[in-house]
């Protein structure tokens, strides 16, 4: 399993976090690029090998080796043998990325509810999923006139899919965007929207849960 913002977008994508702008440069300028070279465009820029190695070795220290006990419907029960010192490390309320495979990007978003230390050295945590489809994105403050821009931070939205742009969505940050926000940009489609937070949902360790809607038009 993954803990720590910028790891877990990592693995949940495959490729580090950056900021809108400085995705839009690097791939303005490889673009630029494979176009002298190649007469060609580059539609999605893809780590090369060395990078991707790079990035394993920056993030594998918040990854860590789990045993599943059980699994229910909303979540899962793990241990770890021999870790009872690093008890303090999985605080209830801590997001966490439960991987499939190490081989694989990807995995299941979720929350420790509880976790417990055993007299022979073994912690175990109650993980509890974040329902829905998470689909990686950037968050920001709405700007200010007058004031420089806020930075970008990785984030998570699970879109209304019954509803659409019209309905009520949820995004999943970190705790820097702050529970009295009120008005965001995010990242979609190579695009910035702007968004009105609707409620706080649920306020974590390191994360804030809260429900959202699109503010028309589409800020450019």
């Amino acid at each position: 399993m993954v803990s720590d913002w910028p790891a877990i977008y990592f693995y949940f994508t495959g490729h580090p976090f950056e900021p809108p702008t400085a995705v839009s440069v690097r791939r303005t300028f490889e673009e630029a690029q494979r176009i002298q070279l190649f007469g060609g465009t580059l539609s999605e820029v893809d780590l090369t090998e060395r990078e991707r190695e790079k990035n394993e070795l920056l993030y594998s220290p918040h990854l860590s080796q789990w045993d599943a006990m059980d699994r229910s419907p909303k979540g899962w029960r793990i241990r770890r043998s021999g870790a009872r010192s690093e008890l303090t490390r999985w605080p209830p309320g801590r997001l966490i990325l439960v991987r499939k495979s190490p081989k694989v990007y990807g995995g299941m978003l979720t929350r420790v509810r509880w976790r417990q230390a055993t007299f022979d050295g073994e912690i175990h945590l109650g993980l509890e999923q974040i329902p829905g489809i998470p689909r990686p994105t950037a968050v920001q403050h709405f700007p200010v006139v007058g004031a420089p821009p806020s930075p970008w931070h990785p984030a998570f939205w699970f879109s209304d899919t019954t509803r659409g742009d019209e309905g009520t969505h949820r995004l999943l940050a970190p705790l820097e965007i702050g529970t009295d926000t009120k008005l965001i940009n995010l990242w979609v489609d190579h695009k910035t929207r702007g968004a009105r937070v609707q409620e706080v949902l649920e306020k974590g360790e390191d994360y804030i849960l809260l429900s959202f809607f699109w503010i028309d038009p589409v800020i450019l």
